[in-house]
């Protein structure tokens, strides 16, 4: 059975920092990236995109969703013994450091698989 979306829980950081990018000079922009954040429904379907155990890309008009085509969102499903634990998302503009994101997601998922690991003893 699937969860209501008001069971979901999602949790943003990070936002104000985004304006200080040249991209969202344009007020189109910056009002599209506000709505979306603000949007939980597109939220939920930007984080329950891909069904690979690996990093999703998806870089402008490889979103599925119209209103990210200015956006790249990178997402890790995050699981541990096949127990669903969330997905860590990062939307942002599609000349973001890639590397450094996908470095920062790993980092995130290794010290996730930690906590688990030491929650188990």
């Amino acid at each position: 059975m699937k969860k209501l979306i008001e069971d979901e829980k999602i949790y943003l950081e990070g936002r104000n920092k985004s304006f200080e990018l040249p991209e969202f000079k344009s007020l189109e922009i910056a009002k599209n990236f506000v709505n979306i954040l603000d949007t939980k429904e597109v939220m939920l379907d930007i984080l329950n995109t891909g069904f690979a155990e690996d990093i999703q890309i998806y870089i402008g008009d490889e979103n599925e969703n119209d209103d990210l085509k200015d956006f790249s969102v990178v997402t890790f499903k995050h699981s541990v013994a096949d127990k669903d634990l969330g997905t860590i998302g990062i939307i942002g503009p599609k000349r973001m450091n890639y590397s450094k994101v996908i470095s920062v997601m790993k980092y995130i998922s290794k010290k996730l698989n930690e906590d688990f690991k030491d929650d188990d003893k």
